[in-house]
């Protein structure tokens, strides 16, 4: 199960944020309502637009009743993507408001075409203000 974290929003802040562990994370289990233990995390990379990818940790809590094992993204990253939210609301906004072409948002943002297709697909019908991608 995945849970967003909404009030992080900022690549470079979450990143730099030396309080990361204390972050407000649910601590009762959804289903059970039991208490949940943390259950560790693992990296991610995210590629926030032009320059370095970076690498962050996801925290997982586990409920040790249902087996249940919740993974905190923060708000700027979509499960299963690399690209960053801002991100991907941009090239979307760039496609649609304005008509840019997408080999000319590909070179614009210095990423590859495919890229570029694959998020105006998938993310066209999404709201591009509200930060609410579809996954």
């Amino acid at each position: 199960m995945i849970s967003i974290l909404q009030n992080e929003k900022d690549v470079n802040k979450y990143n730099n944020n030396p309080c990361r562990k204390r972050l407000k994370l649910k601590d009762s289990c959804p289903i059970c309502n039991r208490k949940m233990h943390s259950h560790g995390g693992y990296f991610r990379y995210v590629w926030a637009g032009k320059g370095p990818y970076f690498k962050i940790i996801i925290y997982r809590h586990y409920c040790p009743e249902c087996g249940l094992t919740i993974s905190h993204l923060p708000a700027f990253l979509l499960p299963y993507h690399v690209i960053a939210v801002p991100v991907i609301n941009e090239i979307v906004r760039q496609y649609k408001s304005n008509g840019i072409s997408i080999r000319s948002i590909a070179k614009l943002f210095d990423i590859a075409r495919s890229t570029v297709q694959h998020c105006v697909r998938k993310h066209m019908d999404s709201t591009v203000d509200g930060l609410q991608c579809s996954t």
